[in-house]
């Protein structure tokens, strides 16, 4: 299942998926500061839930700056292909600049196979850091 959930529409409908949750939960989150939040995943993990979460942190203004960049898209007549490439390419660039370069770290925050990750990797010609391992 995939849920789109915005700031007013709370936490309910997130809640309500966790616990319907059966193998897996990938969850993508700006802020992670709710204890029922918290509480819910906890929860799936003891039903064997493999859970994922990827903080996102976001600076000051960068909402600002998103909502900049989808009109500037949108008026430039970028397709919805391209953009999902681009997004994909900096989203895997970013977690595995985090990652320190480790492949096996990466795949998993990203719930991919590490082959897959890394053909989208040679894909987008991604290179890793030099000294990573894994």
């Amino acid at each position: 299942m995939d849920l789109l959930v915005q700031p007013n529409d709370g936490l309910t409908p997130i809640l309500s998926a966790i616990k319907k949750a059966k193998s897996r939960i990938e969850l993508t989150i700006f802020r992670f500061d709710r204890q029922e939040l918290q509480k819910a995943l906890e929860q799936a993990v003891t039903r064997g839930v493999k859970v994922h979460v990827l903080i996102a942190h976001q600076a000051a203004g960068e909402g600002k700056k998103l909502r900049k960049l989808e009109l500037e898209m949108l008026e430039k007549g970028v397709h919805f292909e391209d953009a999902m490439r681009e997004f994909e390419k900096r989203f895997i660039s970013r977690v595995l600049g985090r990652c320190d370069g480790s492949l096996t770290k990466t795949a998993d925050v990203l719930g991919m196979h590490r082959n897959t990750l890394t053909r989208k990797m040679g894909s987008y010609k991604i290179k890793r850091r030099a000294g990573g391992v894994g």
